[in-house]
């Protein structure tokens, strides 16, 4: 009987992940299809553009609540933080 309700519960676990992820997906491409002149992620080229959506992919399966909006602010701030650093990097070396 523990085996059963141990298979049960893996069972509904996975049912429960695939739904998340068929959800994020379901999210993506209606934020494509409303968005398609977007040409920051755009411009992207193809093979680009599937890594940032599968590793958001990842993400929400670690952090359900994090949605594609915020997955791609994050990740502007993130890029602008770099720069700024490289900026910084850049000036303190070469003084």
């Amino acid at each position: 009987m523990l085996k059963k309700n141990t298979t049960d519960k893996k069972a509904e676990k996975d049912m429960s992940h695939k739904k998340l992820v068929i959800k994020k997906w379901d999210e993506l491409i209606k934020w494509e299809a409303k968005n398609l002149t977007q040409k920051r992620f755009f411009s992207l080229e193809e093979k680009e553009q599937s890594l940032l959506k599968k590793t958001y992919i990842i993400f929400a399966q670690v952090c359900p609540e994090l949605d594609w909006e915020d997955y791609l602010d994050r990740l502007r701030k993130s890029d602008k933080q770099d720069a700024v650093t490289k900026s910084v990097l850049k000036k303190v070396l070469w003084i």
